[in-house]
């Protein structure tokens, strides 16, 4: 594996979404046999599909995403961009790592119609960058931008859709993100399929409930 860059083979379209219990059981199976490396780090792996899962609301549960992967792979800074209708740019941009006061110097968030970003919308593949600023895809940063090399971005699928990107930078220690890292944010990209998929579905019948109630409202308003 190049030391500048790794590219995993596509990640193949799931299934329909399985219930969080059956999903855990099937990252554990999947475990099975690798390193013991790997194998120790399994409770860790099934400790953050369990806090991914919890809660309904869809922007914390990108927040809580972007911040479980960090802390699974050691990484400072997550980010999920999630990909707007057309499949051409970013409809939203959840960051964790970036304080807002930073956040407001550096400015608009990234559309993802350029740079890297913009590559892995086109072609949402697992890739792996030991320095990201050496790639021909990368556009660079904007001022005001933490420095960022190493790199890890899985694509999230919903119900076979790309949702959008998990990225992950800057390993601590300064190490660069490695096989274990790539195997368990694969396995936690595939519970937050599932946890968004849920939230969406929440949403939805909420905001079915609200049009409910505020129809009966107006119709009770006209007939009285």
């Amino acid at each position: 594996m190049s030391a500048q860059e790794s590219q995993e083979s596509p990640d193949p379209p799931p299934g329909p979404s399985p219930d969080p219990l059956v999903a855990a059981a099937q990252a554990t199976r999947s475990l099975h046999g690798l390193s013991t490396e790997l194998t120790a780090r399994v409770p860790q792996l099934l400790e953050a599909m369990r806090s991914v899962g919890t809660g309904l609301e869809l922007h914390s549960t990108l927040d809580r995403i972007c911040e479980t992967a960090a802390e699974l792979a050691d990484a400072r800074y997550a980010a999920i961009g999630v990909v707007d209708t057309e499949g051409r740019g970013l409809s939203d941009f959840v960051t964790h790592g970036i304080g807002s006061a930073q956040a407001r110097k550096i400015g608009h968030r990234p559309d993802g119609e350029r740079g890297l970003i913009g590559a892995l919308i086109s072609h949402p593949d697992t890739v792996r960058l030991a320095d990201l600023t050496k790639d021909p895809r990368s556009a660079g940063f904007p001022p005001h931008h933490p420095p960022m090399k190493t790199f890890l971005g899985v694509p999230i699928r919903v119900q076979g859709e790309i949702f959008g990107n998990l990225y992950l930078a800057e390993k601590n220690g300064g190490g660069e993100f490695n096989d274990y890292d790539v195997h368990m944010v694969r396995v936690l990209a595939t519970e937050a399929g599932i946890a968004i998929g849920n939230a969406r579905l929440y949403e939805a019948a909420t905001q079915r409930e609200r049009w409910i109630d505020g129809s009966v409202a107006v119709t009770t308003a006209l007939l009285s």
